[in-house]
């Protein structure tokens, strides 16, 4: 009875495993309806004919992430905005939290990209009010001013990647690659 046929249901775990991503990743992309999936209690599960069919055809990297750029200085939301384009994604950027929070109410973000200090609400403020709408999403925090405190107090609400600011553009798309498939130990 053991062995694997076609008609087998997997977990988000065995789907990430089988296309190699991140098991949140996964998830997000069964809520969209981008990869064949249905619910069971709780979680997803996927039929392994359907995925395995599925794969030959895409790529998770095909599928279009969603960045959220949160950002009060506007060269930088402009320019990563722009090279991240280029490289595929889609981009929403925000100049300060409170339109940052009000953009991922309205359409859900896979990574988001958040400057810590900011006029109006905190980088941390947005971190604790996004993690009550997505509790899993990750962000890349780049800043100028890292703060041993703040930095410790965001880790909280969210898987955390750090970058220095500035930083270049190979850097935050290797960041961003590596986190959405789950390569990085973030929070283990």
């Amino acid at each position: 009875m053991g062995m694997a046929n076609n008609d087998e249901s997997l977990t988000v775990k065995d789907a990430a495993t089988l296309l190699g991503g991140h098991p949140e990743t996964i998830r997000r992309l069964a809520r969209k309806g981008s990869i064949p999936a249905f619910k069971l209690g709780r979680d997803w599960r996927f039929n392994r004919q359907a995925l395995t069919e599925w794969a030959e055809s895409h790529s998770l990297n095909e599928v279009s992430s969603k960045v959220l750029i949160v950002d009060d200085e506007k060269a930088f939301r402009e320019t990563t905005r722009i090279f991240l384009e280029t490289d595929g994604y889609e981009v929403t950027t925000a100049a300060n939290g409170d339109d940052g929070l009000r953009l991922a109410r309205k359409d859900e973000p896979d990574i988001v990209l958040l400057d810590l200090i900011m006029p109006g609400i905190s980088g941390v403020d947005f971190l604790k009010e996004l993690h009550k709408m997505y509790p899993d999403i990750p962000v890349i925090m780049i800043t100028a001013w890292p703060d041993a405190e703040i930095i410790s107090e965001a880790m909280e609400y969210a898987p955390i990647t750090l970058l220095p600011k500035p930083a270049s553009r190979e850097v935050i798309i290797k960041a961003i690659n590596r986190t959405l498939l789950g390569s990085l130990a973030i929070n283990q």
